[in-house]
Protein backbone atom coordinates (compact mmCIF):
# COMPACT_ATOMS: atom_id res chain seq x y z
CA UNK A 1 0.00 0.00 0.00
CA UNK A 2 1.35 3.31 -0.75
CA UNK A 3 1.11 6.00 1.41
CA UNK A 4 1.25 10.06 0.66
CA UNK A 5 1.26 13.60 2.96
CA UNK A 6 0.63 16.43 0.87
CA UNK A 7 0.59 19.96 2.55
CA UNK A 8 -1.43 22.75 1.45
CA UNK A 9 -0.66 26.20 2.35
CA UNK A 10 -3.46 28.29 1.54
CA UNK A 11 -4.09 32.05 1.75
CA UNK A 12 -6.13 31.96 5.86
CA UNK A 13 -5.03 28.36 6.79
CA UNK A 14 -2.73 25.32 5.80
CA UNK A 15 -3.34 21.79 6.13
CA UNK A 16 -1.80 18.01 5.89
CA UNK A 17 -3.46 15.49 4.47
CA UNK A 18 -2.38 11.87 4.34
CA UNK A 19 -3.43 10.03 1.28
CA UNK A 20 -3.66 6.01 0.87
CA UNK A 21 -4.24 3.74 -1.99
CA UNK A 22 -5.92 0.63 -1.20
CA UNK A 23 -7.65 -1.90 -3.33
CA UNK A 24 -7.52 1.14 -6.05
CA UNK A 25 -9.11 3.65 -4.00
CA UNK A 26 -7.89 6.99 -2.53
CA UNK A 27 -8.13 7.65 0.76
CA UNK A 28 -7.78 11.06 2.28
CA UNK A 29 -7.40 11.79 5.68
CA UNK A 30 -7.03 15.43 6.89
CA UNK A 31 -4.04 15.07 9.90
CA UNK A 32 -3.12 19.05 10.69
CA UNK A 33 -4.84 22.32 9.81
CA UNK A 34 -3.25 25.73 10.89
CA UNK A 35 -4.39 29.49 10.21
CA UNK A 36 -2.04 31.01 7.69
CA UNK A 37 -2.10 34.88 8.05
CA UNK A 38 0.91 37.32 6.17
CA UNK A 39 2.67 39.50 8.51
CA UNK A 40 3.41 42.87 7.56
CA UNK A 41 7.38 43.75 7.29
CA UNK A 42 8.67 46.73 5.43
CA UNK A 43 5.44 48.31 4.24
CA UNK A 44 5.13 44.21 2.19
CA UNK A 45 2.82 41.53 3.52
CA UNK A 46 5.13 38.43 4.17
CA UNK A 47 4.29 35.05 4.81
CA UNK A 48 5.40 33.60 8.54
CA UNK A 49 8.13 31.74 7.45
CA UNK A 50 9.58 30.64 10.65
CA UNK A 51 6.06 29.32 12.15
CA UNK A 52 5.08 27.73 8.83
CA UNK A 53 8.16 25.72 9.00
CA UNK A 54 7.36 24.62 12.06
CA UNK A 55 3.56 23.56 11.19
CA UNK A 56 5.13 21.88 8.60
CA UNK A 57 6.85 20.03 10.79
CA UNK A 58 4.21 19.34 13.51
CA UNK A 59 2.50 18.01 10.51
CA UNK A 60 5.17 15.70 9.24
CA UNK A 61 4.98 14.58 13.22
CA UNK A 62 1.53 13.74 13.31
CA UNK A 63 1.69 12.29 9.59
CA UNK A 64 4.19 9.86 10.50
CA UNK A 65 2.17 9.05 13.96
CA UNK A 66 -1.05 8.12 11.63
CA UNK A 67 1.60 5.97 9.39
CA UNK A 68 5.08 5.85 9.81
CA UNK A 69 5.41 4.35 6.15
CA UNK A 70 4.99 7.50 4.05
CA UNK A 71 6.53 7.22 -0.09
CA UNK A 72 6.13 10.72 -0.67
CA UNK A 73 5.70 14.17 0.09
CA UNK A 74 4.44 17.31 -1.75
CA UNK A 75 3.69 21.05 -0.66
CA UNK A 76 1.35 23.22 -3.27
CA UNK A 77 1.02 27.17 -2.05
CA UNK A 78 -0.42 29.94 -3.42
CA UNK A 79 0.38 30.70 -6.69
CA UNK A 80 1.23 33.93 -6.91
CA UNK A 81 3.88 34.20 -3.25
CA UNK A 82 7.00 33.52 -3.73
CA UNK A 83 10.51 32.99 -1.38
CA UNK A 84 13.76 34.33 -2.03
CA UNK A 85 17.07 32.15 -0.36
CA UNK A 86 19.85 32.92 0.17
CA UNK A 87 23.21 31.61 -2.09
CA UNK A 88 23.00 28.95 0.42
CA UNK A 89 19.63 27.91 -0.21
CA UNK A 90 19.30 28.19 3.49
CA UNK A 91 16.82 30.23 5.67
CA UNK A 92 15.08 32.81 3.08
CA UNK A 93 15.84 36.43 2.59
CA UNK A 94 12.22 37.23 2.33
CA UNK A 95 8.53 35.45 1.65
CA UNK A 96 6.68 37.60 0.10
CA UNK A 97 2.80 37.88 -0.66
CA UNK A 98 1.10 39.46 -3.27
CA UNK A 99 -2.21 39.38 -1.06
CA UNK A 100 -3.78 42.46 -0.55
CA UNK A 101 -0.78 44.57 -1.98
CA UNK A 102 0.00 46.51 -5.00
CA UNK A 103 2.77 44.01 -5.84
CA UNK A 104 5.83 43.22 -3.69
CA UNK A 105 8.66 45.41 -3.05
CA UNK A 106 12.00 43.47 -3.15
CA UNK A 107 15.29 44.62 -1.00
CA UNK A 108 18.43 45.34 -3.16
Amino acid sequence: MSSFLAFDLGASSGRAIAGKIENGKLELTEIHRFPNAPVEKNGDLTWDYPRLCEELVTGLGKALAFDSDITGIGIDTWGVDYVLLTKRRSSPNVCLSTTGTNGPTVPA
